[in-house]
């Protein structure tokens, strides 16, 4: 038979706890062996926690309605039961259906308990018995002492002993059943449960007769499913306890044989069963062995009577069924019952007695606090029809209710709108909720039972006037719940009222006259006003409407700043408004809705959490803050999913979020057919499916025809045509029919379906046949048709968007368009339907510019795409790193763009992305470059490098070298400004700063520390008049830097002018650094370049100090420290030594010319200058070898002394 699929009567979590805890139990049968009575202990009454909450069904308010429901009942009654015709037509008790038993299933679910396990005790218990094997007598009786032995180190709690006894005993005797199951318990003890259960398999095959063995070997079976061998084991076990058992251990063994029997179909035996196991548990004693085995027996004793009432509902004994829901439903908790009291209602009704269902389904509503699910309206609708009364006793029931939701609020008068069509609407209107939102189930149940468009239409318009804050609500449903066609609805509206503004915004065909300030004057006006002024592109009133907003109540402030695209403003208002009152339900979820349009994820999702706190059964909080989650890139099974999950599978089972959630599930799960047909049954439980549902069947669709899926596609055909109505078709079903139609290539009937009469006036269905043209070839028609709809002085962004990619399509000029989107206010918010536009345009003008035949032609479309772009990002609109990337790469090509403006977009990249591309980074550089703004180039790379909260030093290394060898003083100023404002200057420094400069504790300004260093960068791309500008922009900084002075007086020194000013800075570093190589040696080679070769006036000269600087670890390998030598030793007269330094110096030279290994390496400048240097020093050697001149050295203000000298 068909399983039961409610989750409350057969979840799977339950099955498998059941057979866990029936394994627990077994084994410590096994272990403790059967119970005598003298060992039973009293147990107490199970507490409410283990128990659970008992839902005591309340007494109904005495009123004449519910009297005579009662009287009607008694009737009833006495009556006996419905005749098959009486009960026709009515709701199944639960799904997926109550279809009548095949008549083979019928004979064996009809077959008793006695006959059943009669059958069952008939079969042999062991199918392949095991033979013994003749062992001779000395082994037999070592085994039986080894079993003796092993019994006593069991009761001592040995089991290591009684292990290796057993496994002895095992292999001297293996033919004796009592050794194999005790080894069995002592491998149970052990832990070791696979080898345990395969030794007590071996001793029942050997002929044990142990129900305690029975019992374990029958419920591992039932683990694995094989309930045959389970029903055999456990009949035995069930057979052999005796009647000092401990009850709770007999009842649950009863327990699982007659939750197999059911699954076996064998429904009274399996009742009759589950009926013994539970007339057991009342048991006033129990062992303590088995007290929380007992415990979960009694907690599970509801589900386990649903299932009793399941069974005999499948037998069609709906008066014994609906006895075992009774018994069920009064020992659940409140929110589980509701699937018990669904199933009751339904076997009174087949009992034909309806108004005891009706009593019952009074008492549910009552004990729920109004909170109906869409099954039980569609019961009670029906049970209206046949009792009258129940209608009556809707009505007074509200008065009676202690405190209920809002949301169970508007589930009661939805139910009370569904039982009352025949009211009048005066009345009907009544029954809403004052504070409450009406649903668009609300406006279905009020509206639709009318027969004719004009009585609809005058209905919505007095339920607008009625609830002027849910006009949007109600012109939607009037448009998507198909209740007028959109040709209807374009006939009646008019210039004035608030409905046909609503209705205007959601067929997209806005007044674009209208007076909008006359609107807003109008209850529930200023939002619906302030919408139409963006979707009509009326920039100059949203001023005077937002001043109106500001003289009204926050709730109307902040929706009619949020309709304006203003969420940063409408949160602020929310926010004020929040401090100073207690916000319901409803409007928590106003103030998520608003935090996520501003961009605050966070306080959206708490609350959402404070939404589902004060009001637990309000659907739409639970599908938000999953949303919410999901969107902010949260897992599912995060606390917060889960626990918002939980209560949503509690406290509304069924519902169309869990549902949708299913559907989820499913689709990550890549089940294509299941997705489409779950999203079917969802949309069918929707009293106004948006189009928007209907998008999450197009992608399985188009799976299902790339893999030939024709019967799915056939049958999601057929679901469509059943829901369209050729006078009013919903316009979200046929926008999804045509989707399907052109999938398979019959777009000429997807075209005809969408030129119907009466979807005429709605713009997205206009949109829909436009792009079914072009596919047709019918390219100029369609474009005209675009350009129709388009041609207004005033357009919305959407509109203006779609307008530049019709120019774009017909290679038209686009920047015209694109202008116009100026007179948009800077302040507005786009949403996320202007960025689906502008990605739409943005990536048809990536083809322009792709596909541009000349450089002109690709400069203009590559400025269209930045102001495109730009606007949108302007505006607040989220864009992935691609539309960023290519956005700054364009407007780095065009000449005109400023400096200021590169430096925004790049920030603007940093903040959506979080660090600008590679690629991005390189390609504008590039571009930059190319163009020669080379001052720019350098200070956007320093603004790029320093935009995050920590300096890249990876891309610093890569900007410090144009910085220094290119960049003005004006560049590097600018630079070190930067630094300093991001707090990275010291990082900087630290990132570039030489070893022997960082070795030095001396304490330097980090301005002047890095002007050294640029300074040393263009110094070695000889750029010297740079490098002298920078060092005395250091010194500016800080006059007395020792390494500034150092590398700056050798510089003047080298050049031999100002050589005053070399002796002073030189002097001021050797004093600060007397010690290092490099200073000795730039003050050496001062003295050098004054002639001053020896020691004078008690002052070093040039010899002594390039020696010591020689002499030193870091400058006994330096070229240059050497070459100064030799030229001071041959000045001074010694010729030998000099050229003993010169050869040191070939030596060393040589090394760091290998050192540059690859052709990139050797065409930088210091390749060619250590090249010079070696010529210079071999060209010294050579001349001393020839003896034909004096060798070239350095040019001195000395002349050369003699040796003796």
């Amino acid at each position: 038979m068909p399983r039961v699929q409610d989750d409350l009567v057969a979840p799977r979590g339950i099955r498998r706890a059941q057979e866990a805890l029936a394994l627990v139990l077994a084994c410590l049968l096994c272990l403790s062996g059967c119970r005598s009575a003298s060992s039973r202990e009293p147990v107490e009454t199970p507490s409410a926690d283990i128990i659970g909450p008992q839902a005591i069904a309340p007494t109904l308010p005495s009123s004449p309605a519910v009297d005579r429901l009662r009287a009607r009942a008694e009737q009833q009654r006495t009556a006996g039961a419905a005749d098959a015709d009486s009960v026709a037509g009515l709701p199944p008790p639960w799904e997926p259906s109550s279809a009548p038993l095949a008549p083979d299933v019928l004979v064996l679910a009809q077959q008793r308990l006695t006959d059943v396990l009669d059958a069952v005790r008939a079969r042999p218990l062991v199918e392949d018995p095991i033979e013994p094997v003749a062992v001779s007598s000395e082994d037999h009786d070592e085994a039986l002492r080894l079993y003796a032995r092993a019994r006593l180190a069991l009761l001592s709690q040995d089991h290591d002993a009684a292990l290796n006894f057993l496994e002895d005993a095992s292999r001297l005797d293996p033919s004796t059943a009592a050794v194999w199951e005790a080894l069995g318990e002592a491998q149970f003890a052990a832990g070791l449960r696979g080898t345990a259960l395969a030794s007590l398999e071996r001793a029942a095959r050997l002929g044990i007769d142990n129900p305690r063995t029975w019992s374990v070997l029958g419920l591992e079976a039932l683990r694995r499913r094989n309930t045959d061998q389970a029903l055999r084991w456990l009949t035995a076990a069930r057979d052999g306890m005796g009647r000092h058992t401990d009850p709770a251990a007999i009842a649950w063994l009863e327990v699982s044989l007659g939750e197999i029997l059911l699954d076996m179909q064998r429904l009274r035996a399996g009742a009759e069963m589950l009926e013994q196991a539970l007339a057991r548990m009342p048991a006033a004693e129990t062992t303590a062995e088995f007290r929380s085995e007992y415990a979960t027996l009694v907690r599970r004793r509801p589900q386990i009577t649903v299932r009793i009432g399941d069974a005999y509902a499948w037998l069609s004994e709906w008066e014994t069924a609906a006895a075992a829901y009774d018994r069920a439903g009064a020992e659940l908790e409140l929110e589980l019952a509701q699937p018990i009291e669904d199933r009751r209602i339904a076997c009174l009704e087949r009992l034909n007695r309806s108004a005891e269902a009706a009593l019952v389904m009074l008492e549910a509503i009552q004990r729920r606090q109004g909170m109906v699910n869409d099954a039980q309206i569609a019961v009670s609708r029906q049970l209206a029809q046949r009792e009258p009364a129940f209608a009556d006793a809707l009505q007074t029931l509200p008065e009676h209710l202690a405190q209920p939701t809002p949301a169970q609020c508007s589930r009661l008068a939805l139910l009370q709108l569904a039982v009352s069509g025949d009211a009048p609407l005066s009345d009907r209107l009544a029954l809403l909720p004052p504070g409450v939102p009406l649903l668009s189930d609300h406006v279905v149940e009020l509206i639709g039972n009318l027969p004719a468009p004009q009585r609809r239409w005058l209905a919505a318009q007095a339920l607008t006037t009625a609830r002027p804050d849910d006009a949007l609500t109600i012109a939607d449903t009037l448009y998507a719940g198909a209740l007028l066609s959109p040709a209807e609805l374009n006939d009646m509206v008019s210039d004035a009222d608030v409905l046909s503004a609503c209705v205007r915004l959601r067929l997209e065909t806005p007044d674009r006259r209208a007076d909008l300030l006359s609107l807003a004057g109008r209850a529930g006006g200023l939002p619906v006003a302030a919408a139409t002024a963006i979707a009509t592109g009326r920039w100059d009133v949203l001023p005077a409407l937002l001043s109106a907003a500001d003289q009204a109540e926050a709730p109307i402030r902040w929706r009619t700043q949020l309709a304006a695209l203003r969420p940063l403003e409408a949160w602020a208002t929310w926010q004020a408004w929040q401090t100073n009152h207690q916000p319901s339900a409803s409007q928590l979820l106003e103030g998520a809705r608003i935090a996520a349009a501003a961009g605050e994820p966070v306080p959206s999702v708490d609350l959402l959490l404070e939404a589902q706190r004060v009001d637990p059964y309000l659907e739409q909080a639970y599908g938000l803050l999953v949303t919410a989650l999901l969107t902010n890139g949260a897992d599912m099974q995060s606390p917060e999913a889960q626990g918002a999950l939980q209560n949503l599978r509690t406290r509304l089972p069924g519902c169309a979020t869990l549902q949708a959630l299913t559907i989820l599930d499913l689709r990550r799960q890549n089940f294509n057919r299941e997705v489409v047909q779950g999203t079917m049954r969802l949309i069918d439980r929707l009293a106004a499916p948006a189009a928007a549902d209907y998008t999450g069947l197009l992608g399985p669709w188009e799976r299902a025809h790339e893999q030939g899926d024709k019967a799915l596609l056939d049958e999601s055909e057929a679901w469509l045509r059943a829901r369209l109505d050729p006078q009013r078709p919903e316009p979200g079903a046929a926008l999804a029919m045509a989707h399907l139609l052109a999938l398979q290539s019959r777009d000429a009937e997807a075209l005809e379906l969408l030129s119907s009469p009466a979807l005429a006036g709605a713009a997205a269905v206009q949109r829909e046949r436009e792009s079914l043209l072009r596919s047709l070839a019918r390219t100029e028609e369609a474009d005209q048709a675009a350009i129709d709809r388009l041609s207004h002085e005033h357009l919305s962004v959407i509109e203006l968007f779609e307008l530049a990619r019709l120019h774009a399509a017909r290679g038209r000029p686009v920047a015209p368009t694109l202008a116009r989107l100026n007179e948009v206010p800077a302040d507005i918010r786009l949403t996320e339907a202007e960025a689906t536009a502008m990605l739409s345009l943005a990536s048809q003008l990536q083809g322009r510019i792709l596909a541009a035949p000349d450089d002109d032609a690709r400069a203009q479309a590559a400025a269209d795409f930045v102001a495109a772009a730009g606007f949108g990002i302007d505006h607040g609109l989220p864009m992935r790193e691609p539309i960023h990337r290519l956005r700054l790469r364009y407007a780095a090509e065009q000449k005109s763009t400023p400096y200021t403006e590169l430096i925004r977009i790049s920030d603007q990249y940093t903040q959506a992305v979080g660090r600008i591309g590679n690629e991005a980074f390189g390609e504008t550089y590039a571009v930059l470059m190319q163009a020669g703004r080379t001052q720019d180039v350098i200070r956007w790379g320093v603004h790029v490098v320093t935009s995050l909260d920590e300096l890249d030093e990876e891309r610093w290394m890569q900007i410090v070298l144009p910085l220094g060898s290119l960049g003005t003083i004006d560049t590097i100023n600018l630079a070190i400004e930067r630094l300093q404002d991001r707090g990275q200057l010291e990082a900087a420094v630290g990132a570039v700063q030489n070893e022997e400069a960082a070795a030095d504790q001396i304490q330097t300004d980090p301005r002047a520390e890095l002007c050294y260093v640029l300074a040393g960068v263009a110094a070695a791309r000889e750029r010297d008049t740079q490098a002298i500008l920078v060092y005395q922009r250091a010194l500016e900084f800080q006059p007395d830097h020792p390494w500034v002075c150092n590398d700056y007086g050798y510089m003047l020194a080298e050049a031999g002018r100002q050589l005053d000013e070399a002796e002073r800075l030189l002097t001021i570093a050797y004093e600060r650094l007397p010690d290092r190589a490099s200073v000795l040696d730039s003050i050496g080679w001062l003295r050098y370049k004054q002639g001053r070769f020896l020691d004078q006036d008690g002052l070093p000269g040039a010899l002594t100090l390039l020696t010591r600087a020689g002499a030193s670890a870091e400058g006994g390998s330096n070229p240059t420290i050497q070459d100064h030598i030799g030229d001071t030793l041959w000045m001074t007269g010694d010729a030998d030594k000099a050229r003993a330094a010169w050869l040191l110096a070939e030596q060393f030279y040589l090394e760091r010319v290998r050192a540059f290994r690859t052709p990139d390496e050797r065409r930088l400048p210091q390749y060619t200058r250590v090249q010079q240097q070696l010529r210079d020093v071999r060209n010294k050697l050579s001349a001393i070898e020839l003896k034909t001149a004096d060798p070239p050295v350095a040019p001195s203000a000395g002349q050369r002394l003699d040796k003796a000298h």
